[in-house]
């Protein structure tokens, strides 16, 4: 902590260390809490993750924060993320117990597992590799270009408007993992195909919106951060293009690695995150942040096509499907009408265009989906069914 001290140069130097010890002290509260969710989306139950890690944990920490304002400033920054972690903690093991019998006493005395250890060793790096690519081109921007605070803070809102498509592969993903590892343990090659098109074809068709959106008004969507940022507009577009790509290709990951073939997914991240910073290096010093982007977009491209390759030889899955052609035309129908309104429309308030062309964008793509007519399952989805615990059960004879 003291060599962080030094390379930041903060001027409360005692303040930070408190901080970090503080934050060390939680990261066991957090993996437990982290886990602990996970384990009950294994049961295909999302609402106890979200209520934990997304609702209970920033509310205990917005209100504790408020708490020790009073008090004081520094107490208001140390003592919180304890008390967060803390009482996460502890909430999501009660939640656990409750769902699947489990109890804290047991799960330390449980002997250690070699192959749940050699399955999801390589998961633990695939983690890291991911947490570290994602910020791996700000990182290299920062350190490669001139004037790099300028070139970092021009890039930094196009790239974190572009991530909202990870939105979409978490919610997507969540109950769509667990779920193929049962039917894969199960044998049940045919349904697990079914899977694997049913949930690239809804990345497909959700994230279609936001990335016509994005790649079309793209100035419009920085005005938000000011007029400052209209040049990142390109870097936006890219960035979306490749975001959007994962998004369309991410089913393939889960599969591979509930599968059973974790050493790949690892090899595949590693090689990814390694062109990633090949692309960095030679682009970035050229084309600063849009080298960045023109890196991340290859890097995203490649890894999604060679797990869709992957799962094709190994599983024997495809992500094509005749039924892909539906969200593709209503892509291109809706693209046209808002490229044509685009005279019409940029005269305005951002805020105002915005709206304008998302009201425009969900009628004109919700009705040519509509008018393309709905497959019966896609049906049910709109309809706010589970599909996916819906064809398990099915599966199940139930």
């Amino acid at each position: 902590s003291g060599e962080l001290v030094t390379f930041f140069k903060v001027k409360d130097a005692s303040l930070l260390h408190i901080v970090m010890i503080i934050y060390i002290f939680t990261i066991p509260f957090n993996a437990i809490t982290q886990v602990a969710a996970h384990a009950t989306q294994g049961f295909k139950l999302l609402k106890y993750k979200i209520m934990t890690t997304q609702l209970l944990n920033p509310t205990v920490l917005l209100l504790s924060m408020l708490l020790f304002l009073f008090f004081s400033d520094k107490s208001a920054i140390i003592i919180p993320m304890a008390i967060t972690g803390i009482t996460g903690c502890f909430v999501m093991i009660y939640l656990l117990k409750n769902i699947s019998g489990i109890q804290l006493q047991k799960i330390i005395v449980t002997p250690f597992d070699n192959n749940l250890f050699n399955f999801s060793f390589p998961l633990m790096f695939v983690a890291i590799l991911q947490t570290f690519m994602h910020f791996q081109d700000i990182l290299m921007l920062g350190y490669l270009v001139d004037e790099a605070e300028t070139v970092v803070g021009l890039y930094h809102p196009a790239a974190r408007t572009a991530g909202l498509f990870q939105i979409l592969i978490i919610s997507f993903l969540s109950i769509y993992a667990p779920m193929m590892s049962q039917l894969h343990a199960k044998g049940d090659f045919k349904e697990m195909s079914h899977l694997y098109k049913l949930v690239s074809r809804w990345l497909i068709t959700s994230s279609i919106p936001i990335m016509l959106i994005f790649i079309i008004y793209p100035a419009k969507i920085m005005l938000l951060f000011g007029e400052n940022y209209l040049p990142s507009q390109d870097i936006l577009v890219m960035l979306s293009i490749g975001m959007f790509i994962q998004t369309t290709l991410c089913a393939a990951g889960p599969a591979l690695s509930m599968s059973g073939h974790t050493r790949i997914v690892l090899w595949n991240s590693l090689s990814a995150c390694v062109l990633n910073f090949i692309l960095n290096m030679i682009l970035i010093p050229k084309y600063a942040g849009m080298g960045a982007a023109w890196a991340t977009f290859i890097s995203l491209t490649v890894l999604g096509l060679v797990r869709v390759i992957e799962v094709r030889f190994i599983l024997n899955l495809s992500i094509f499907s005749i039924k892909l052609i539906k969200p593709l035309l209503a892509a291109c129908i809706t693209g046209y009408c808002i490229i044509s309104m685009r005279p019409y429309v940029m005269n305005y308030h951002t805020l105002v265009t915005l709206l304008l062309v998302f009201l425009m964008v969900i009628i004109i793509y919700g009705l040519s989906l509509w008018l393309l007519k709905f497959e019966p399952e896609d049906k049910d989805f709109l309809s706010g069914l589970n599909i996916l615990g819906k064809s398990l059960k099915n599966d199940n004879g139930n």
